[in-house]
């Protein structure tokens, strides 16, 4: 397994480049399958080449992030993090945190995630964990 952190984006502009960049990479083949939060727990079916749009809330205002980890199968393609478009200036407003992750080999691959403040161990982190089947 490779451990991937992803960006922790503070600021909004350098979140538009790596969203510009999501549109690019996910123009070539497969499909995209679009995962959230329900999914969960689940298995899905893709096939070699598809892309899975991940997109999970995300509150990088109160340091809560996502830390995910990918199957050697699955490759990071791009992420963004998009401040919810009601936040304006509002301190610990929240938005969703996108990733295209790319199906690269056949067999069961796995995308885990932690999400939490990493400096506090006290607190229950959430977790999202799905079973990828690929054909």
């Amino acid at each position: 397994m490779h451990l991937l952190v992803f960006c922790r984006c503070s600021v909004v502009v350098g979140c538009l480049v790596v969203a510009s960049s999501l549109a690019v990479s996910a123009c070539g083949g497969g499909t995209e399958i679009p995962v959230g939060r329900s999914a969960s727990g689940t298995t899905i079916t893709a096939a070699t080449g598809d892309v899975l749009v991940l997109t999970l809330p995300e509150n990088l205002t109160t340091g809560y992030n996502w830390s995910m980890t990918l199957s050697e199968g699955l490759s990071l393609d791009g992420e963004a993090y998009v401040q919810g478009e009601d936040a304006g200036d509002l301190v610990g407003a929240g938005g969703t945190h996108e990733w295209h992750i790319k199906v690269t080999a056949t067999g069961k691959q796995t995308i885990d995630g932690v999400y939490r403040q990493e400096w506090d161990p006290t607190q229950s982190p959430e977790y999202f964990i799905l079973t990828v089947d690929v054909r």
